[in-house]
């Protein structure tokens, strides 16, 4: 059985994207390394000319401004972080999920973890309710989910922000009204896998300045050229001004 307490540290991932070329990775990496910031998950979905980087680190704030800094193209979301004491509790894991009718949209596992247990990075459809269903199955859980706790830290430093209309129970609409009340010019690009269910979302979220709005299943290659767009955008506002 695993240790029975819930962990109320946030753990935060970032999810780098970039070209597909050759370096790319040990680039990105070893940014991090001379910084001594340490990778503590990795993993790499790749396209034939792009890639998303997701990572879990140590030092959360020392890399966003390491990625600003170095023009990495990012965004930070929620996931859970799931402690197990052995290989067999895999199966108890996923079948607590299975229980609680909650989809696995992905996983991938921690490099190293105390006393040697198992860990994983988990990306599932209802982080609120699958954190309570693991952790009334002895699992020890750490959880990031409320984007409303960090409003201000996530729009402080970033260039842009992508941002899902439904976040477990909360309304993104909402969150982007209180970006908009710290941060009016923001660029803020919204994310929706239900195009017609939130036509009416999307519209007031337009009305206050958002981005634009992409839809599920994200293709790497639109969102790529999208941040490009703002960043020229930005840019050339920049100009402007001066």
């Amino acid at each position: 059985m695993a240790d029975t307490t819930l962990s109320t540290d946030p753990v935060k991932q970032f999810s780098v994207f970039t070209e597909n070329r050759l370096g790319r990775l040990f680039d990105l990496t070893s940014l991090l390394a001379t910084q001594h910031v340490h990778v503590m998950a990795i993993s790499v979905l790749d396209t034939t000319e792009s890639a998303v980087v997701r990572l879990i680190v140590d030092d959360p704030d020392r890399t966003r401004e390491l990625l600003v800094n170095n023009d990495f193209a990012f965004v930070e979301g929620g996931i859970l972080a799931v402690e197990l004491p052995g290989e067999a509790s895999l199966r108890q894991m996923l079948a607590a999920l299975l229980e609680a009718e909650i989809n696995v949209h992905y996983l991938y596992a921690f490099n190293k973890r105390p006393e040697g247990r198992a860990a994983f990075v988990l990306h599932i459809e209802d982080a609120e309710t699958g954190a309570q269903a693991l952790s009334q199955r002895g699992f020890k859980v750490a959880q990031f989910t409320d984007p409303h706790i960090d409003v201000e830290l996530m729009a402080a430093e970033a260039q842009v922000i992508l941002l899902d209309l439904k976040f477990n129970h909360t309304d993104g609409l909402d969150v982007l009204k209180e970006i908009r009340k710290h941060y009016p010019t923001l660029p803020v690009l919204l994310v929706t896998g239900y195009r017609q269910e939130m036509a009416t979302v999307i519209q007031g979220a337009l009305e206050i300045n958002a981005y634009a709005c992409l839809y599920k299943p994200l293709e790497i290659p639109q969102l790529l050229q999208m941040l490009s767009e703002v960043q020229l955008k930005h840019l050339r506002e920049l100009l402007k001004s001066k």
